[in-house]
């Protein structure tokens, strides 16, 4: 989808030549990656600007700018691999010319400037030095130079002379000079350097030009403040005059001299009083813009304004004309104010055409893109990392390093009204009905209530920093993106992951959420699609080497911002679904911060770590809504908001100052009412005065008039005399020239009927001739048929002969072709056998020689490859071995340096040793000591052995004790699972109140909606065509909501329901909470009864274990009897043993029950020790 600039904010000053005049209403500059004309002084479209967009592929950016002597051309000059300069024609903005060097790789043109003409143009290199000029008109190199010399520092800035063909090129310690021609007649045009100037100099050339009042004569300033002269290529003289705090830039004048100073003022200096080189300029007068270095001056073509370029990025404009001794205008600020640092964040508002913008210089900023104007800028004390703009556009929320501030935007300022505890915020996002926020908490994401600040949810997953958040589905869903390679789907409001996808070893720079799927980009250059909601990947695309960054999404459309370090961002579209392909448009200066579209898609904004900010216009979009007629309006074919919020006390204010101006203007009214009368009575003393003085030159006129009267009859009467007889000669002048004329006429007369029978004779003789003609033509024709119908004849008779001649020759023919064809079939499959032979064998041989020519050309790439890397590996070796020299040098210092510490440190060690023997000596008492202490140590333990021994078994006896213990908690446990699922059947109860109460407060958010919309709709009740569209609107929108059989209005409708549902969740509490107290009343009951019940059973057991222990003696008894009588030899006695076994098992039968009854209720046997069973639990 094709992309148009709108408007950009922003100046690049790290390129030479910053701005410059194309006429005297319109400035050219550099703003992101394109050229902008800006109409600083228009009349007729204020703030309106022109684009010529930079390389789409980004390259290095633009380096240089220059404007052609008649300002009709520019030369922008942008890095690359191959670095290229373009020329453009100003008036219709295209592209006249791409100027390169083939034969030298410079990776860019430091400098740039035009010759005596529009067709020449020079450049200066960055690394090979090189000064090189082209034609404009044939494209071709015309001359080219070195300009590197030992122990030369870095050329900064190129100009030519105005009326010479001379350059002159500016270096930290001085001035080389170049002149362009020809050596002897049909040579080619060469740059041959000057002798070098040989003055000293204190502190660095910073900046020069060349008079255009003098032919031969250079000025240069100095980082000192002074001013140097230089005339036919060399060094004359220094001004007496200096610049406080050094000269930054310099421009001339035609009687004149304008410099920049590094404390951000501007000198404007006249002619002097003497024609001495030393006083050829005086001061005039000094003006402040800045606190910043003044880097460019540019002048009007006119000379009556000049634009003033500072290092912070602002542009402002002073007057150069003479105030004669009055005030002097203060400088004006051509262009808003722009970000002196890297844009952090920026975000786009729903209902207003508003962008806001935070940056490193620690402020804020909103701007107007249909007024293409800054509304307002609030500085901070702390940098502002993120923001996030309320779609209302009355409130943004603004991330810093301890907080995040939400703030109102009243009328002229930014107040803040709430903090919240975040650090180091990042990302912020508004959800699409702005009632909830998100901001990355470190790898923790929180949603916050915006209205009240409440925390919502938590969200935790990412091991890492948490780089994008988008809301989706209606703001039911938040997508999160994290630099630990990890996208998450959340439906946030009960905290549930509804998705994942990880990807350890990336981090994922932005996801954008659609209806079906989600796109990300991040640090792998890919871009990819997941379907939903299973987050699997579906699609990837290559980035093609470059970083993206962010993404938008706009119905057909996905547009992707490049973030690449060191190198300008770009805007990518590509289609959607994705196909691959994709139209790239050049955007920012450096890499892209922050890519953001409105809802409508009718406008992308994006910003840069440059500062820059630009605005680009979706043409598609755009000519939709002009179509519709909705080009000046917002989403869903409303108005732009004009609503504006003020404090109270702003509004007091205003209203105390609306009356002061009214008492003022009552008493300015009495006032002028009195001056008006004091006048009224002046004047009809003065009307009086001109009244009398009237009457008298009246009547003095009139007795003027009475004489002219009468001599004007006198002089009427000679008048008539005279015309009289001038009409009498007149008269008898006239009768003599009829007389002439009418002799003339008489002889015409008779010429003319001699000529009428000459041609009645001639046309007699004419007519005989023409019958006699016509006679002989007849005759000749009818013998000229008759001759040709005997040829015809003739003609026909040879032509049947020939036919039948042509039917016999055609049938030889046939037969001789049948026989030739035979035979050259026959010829012809030979000779194809042979030459196919032929073919393949030297089919074979081409396909061998071009399969060896291609090794052949990959070897001698990889040799040149190799030979490329060998000599820059050279190079950097060489570098290295320099750097490592100066390393060595530094090292030695360092060396002699730790010498001297080292011995210092001997002396220090010295002294330590002595100090150690002393303790050395200490250490042997203390040794000595410790073996006393050792056997009195030895004494006590044999003391505290038997005392060990008691505590052992008290530990033991705890131990059995804790045992206990832990029974009786597990119990416990038990009972508070059982009170936990109270609880959460309570909260659950809870949970749907909640979601009642959201509900309710969805209803009256959309009842709010419909009363602003209808408030919108009643303003145009002066309208009926707009009421009545807009009304049916608001049902064709609301009507949904509204149920069919309601009779009365809506408010009353939502209160009932309101009431109803109140009603019905106040009666399901008290019911849940009744049924909560009976439960908890029967379960104490129950387990009072348990627990007699226990008890109980308990008594019965142990009664239980007596008689089963006096059973158990009673049968060890008879075994002891059994053993005896087996020693007697005598046998048991059969029925008293068959009688003990029958008793034993019905006993043990007797146990068995009790014990399955036991456990089937619940209890358990108590162990053997005789402690408690555990509580039984009732289910």
């Amino acid at each position: 989808m094709a992309l148009a600039h709108r408007h950009a904010w922003g100046l690049n000053t790290n390129i030479g030549g910053c701005a410059g005049w194309t006429d005297n209403e319109t400035l050219i500059y550099t703003a992101g990656h394109a050229v902008v004309l800006y109409g600083a002084r228009s009349q007729w479209d204020k703030n309106s600007q022109r684009f010529v967009a930079g390389s789409a592929d980004g390259g290095g950016g633009f380096t240089s700018i220059a404007l052609s002597p008649s300002r009709l051309s520019v030369a922008v000059a942008e890095a690359a691999d191959r670095a290229t300069v373009k020329v453009y024609d100003v008036a219709t903005l295209r592209r006249k010319k791409t100027l390169e060097r083939p034969d030298v790789a410079c990776s860019a043109y430091e400098a740039l400037c035009f010759g005596l003409d529009d067709d020449n143009v020079l450049a200066l290199g960055s690394k090979a030095l090189v000064l090189a000029s082209w034609s404009c008109s044939s494209g071709k190199v015309l001359a080219t130079t070195s300009l590197v010399e030992p122990n030369a520092s870095t050329y900064v800035d190129l100009r030519h002379s105005p009326l010479d063909r001379v350059v002159s090129c500016l270096a930290g310690d001085g001035l080389r000079f170049c002149r362009a021609g020809a050596p002897s007649e049909g040579a080619a045009e060469e740059l041959r350097p000057l002798p070098p100037c040989t003055e000293v100099i204190e502190g660095e050339l910073r900046c020069h030009c060349w008079l255009t009042h003098s032919e031969h004569r250079v000025v240069a300033g100095t980082s000192t403040g002074a001013l140097l002269i230089y005339e036919a290529c060399q060094y004359a003289c220094k001004l007496d005059i200096e610049v406080e705090g050094g000269v930054a830039s310099v421009a001339p004048l035609a009687r004149g001299l304008v410099c920049g100073s590094q404390l951000g003022s501007v000198h404007a200096f006249g002619p002097g009083a003497s024609d001495d080189l030393c006083t050829l300029f005086a001061p005039n007068f000094v003006v402040s813009i800045s606190t910043s270095p003044v880097i460019s001056l540019t002048n009007r073509p006119d000379e009556l304004e000049c634009a003033c370029v500072t290092s912070d990025r602002q542009c402002s404009i002073i007057s150069l004309e003479d105030a004669g001794g009055g005030k002097r205008k203060e400088p004006d600020l051509v262009m808003p104010s722009h970000f002196r640092g890297a844009v952090t964040g920026l975000d786009v508002c729903a209902r207003k055409p508003l962008i806001i913008t935070c940056g490193e210089d620690k402020t804020v900023r909103t701007w107007n893109y249909v007024t293409r104007e800054a509304e307002l800028v609030k500085a901070f004390a702390e940098d502002p990392l993120s923001i996030a703009f309320h779609p209302s556009g009355l409130h943004c929320a603004i991330g810093f390093n301890d907080k995040i501030r939400l703030a109102h935007l009243l009328v002229d300022d930014l107040r803040v009204y709430r903090e919240i505890n975040v650090k180091q915020c990042r990302e912020v996002r508004f959800s699409e009905g702005g009632q909830f926020f998100a901001a990355a908490n470190g790898t923790a994401v929180s949603v916050y209530d915006f209205y009240d600040g409440s925390k919502l949810a938590d969200l935790r997953g990412h091991s890492s920093k948490v780089k994008s958040l988008r809301f989706g589905d209606g703001d039911s869903t938040l997508a999160t993106g994290g630099a630990d390679g990890a996208i998450y789907v959340w439906e946030w409001a009960d905290g549930k992951r509804l998705g994942e996808f990880v990807q350890k070893g990336s981090a994922y720079l932005d996801v954008v959420v659609a209806k079906d799927a989600i796109f990300s980009v991040g640090s792998d250059n890919i871009l990819k699609e997941f379907a939903r909601p299973d987050i699997t990947p579906t699609k990837q695309l290559d980035g093609q080497g470059s970083l993206l960054g962010h993404l938008v999404l706009k119905d057909d459309t996905i547009y992707a911002g490049t973030c690449n370090q060191g190198k300008p961002g770009s805007l990518r579209a590509y289609a959607h679904p994705l196909t691959g392909d994709f139209l790239e448009y050049a955007a920012v200066g450096a890499e892209m911060t922050r890519l953001r579209s409105t809802r409508d898609g009718r406008v992308l904004a994006c910003s840069g770590s440059d500062g820059s900010i630009l605005v680009f216009d979706v043409k598609a979009e755009v000519e939709k809504a002009e179509r519709t007629g909705l080009q000046d309006k917002a989403i869903g074919g409303l108005k732009y908001a004009s609503e504006v919020m003020a404090t109270k006390t702003d509004l007091e204010e205003r209203r105390f100052a609306i009356q002061e101006k009214r008492s003022k203007l009552e008493e300015l009214q009495l006032h002028n009412e009195y001056q008006l009368r004091l006048k009224d009575m002046s004047s009809s003393e003065k009307l009086k005065e001109v009244g009398e003085k009237y009457q008298q030159d009246r009547e003095a006129e009139r007795m003027r008039y009475q004489l002219l009267g009468e001599e004007k009859e006198e002089v009427a009467d000679e008048c008539e005399q005279r015309i009289g007889r001038m009409e009498d000669t007149h008269r008898h002048a006239l009768q003599e020239l009829e007389n002439a004329y009418q002799q003339k006429i008489m002889l015409e007369v008779e010429r003319y009927g001699q000529l009428e029978k000459e041609r009645e004779m001639s046309r007699k003789r004419w007519d005989e001739r023409r019958s006699t003609l016509q006679e002989n033509h007849m005759a000749y024709v009818s013998e000229l048929q008759q001759d040709f119908e005997r040829k015809l004849t003739e003609d026909k008779n040879r032509r049947a002969n020939l036919e039948a001649q042509r039917e016999t020759l055609r049938k030889e023919h046939l037969e001789a072709r049948s026989q030739l064809d035979d035979d050259i079939d026959v010829e012809i499959q030979n000779l194809r056998g042979k030459y196919d032979a032929k073919l393949a064998d030297e089919r074979e041989a081409s396909l061998r020689y071009k399969g060896e020519n291609g090794i052949m050309k990959k070897k001698f790439t990889v040799i040149n490859q190799q030979l490329e890397e060998h000599a820059e590996e050279i190079k950097q070796r060489v570098e290295t071995a320099e750097d490592l020299k100066a390393t060595m040098r530094a090292l030695e210092k360092e060396i002699a340096e730790e010498k001297e510490v080292i011995k210092s440190r001997d002396d220090q060690i010295g002294v330590r040793e002595k100090k150690i023997y002393e303790l050395k000596k200490k250490n042997q008492e203390l040794e000595k000591f410790k073996f006393v202490l050792d056997y009195k140590i030895k004494e006590l333990k044999r003391q505290i052995e038997p005392r060990e021994a008691e505590i052992s078994t008290m530990k033991g006896k705890v131990k059995d004790m804790d045992g206990e213990l832990e029974k009786y908690h597990a119990s416990n446990a038990q009972l508070d699972n059982m009170i936990g699922t109270l609880r959460t059947k309570i909260d659950s109860t809870q949970k749907s109140i909640l979601k009642g109460r959201r509900v309710i407060g969805d209803q009256q958010s959309l009842i709010r909606r419909f009363k602003a919309e209808l408030h919108c709709c009643a303003d145009d009740i002066q309208d009926p065509e707009k009421l009545k569209k807009g009304v049916e609107e608001l049902y064709a929108k609301h009507a949904q909501y509204v149920e069919a059989d309601s009779g009365e209005g809506v408010d009353k409708g939502v209160k009932e329901e309101f009431a109803r549902l109140e009603d019905n969740l106040k009666r399901m509490l008290s019911d849940l909470q009744e049924n909560y107290r009976r439960d908890a009343d029967e379960r104490a009951a129950e387990n009072m009864r348990q627990m007699t019940n226990n008890m109980a059973l308990i008594r019965e057991i142990t009664r239980q274990r007596e008689s089963n222990r006096r059973l158990r003696s009673q049968v060890d008894r008879m075994e002891m009897q059994l053993k005896e009588r087996a020693r007697d030899n005598k046998g048991p006695d059969p029925a008293v043993v068959a009688r003990q076994h029958a008793r034993a098992q019905e006993l043990q039968r007797l146990v068995d029950h009790y014990a399955s009854t036991l456990e089937a209720a619940g209890y358990f046997m108590p162990s053997g020790d005789g402690s408690l069973p555990p509580a039984p639990v009732s289910t």
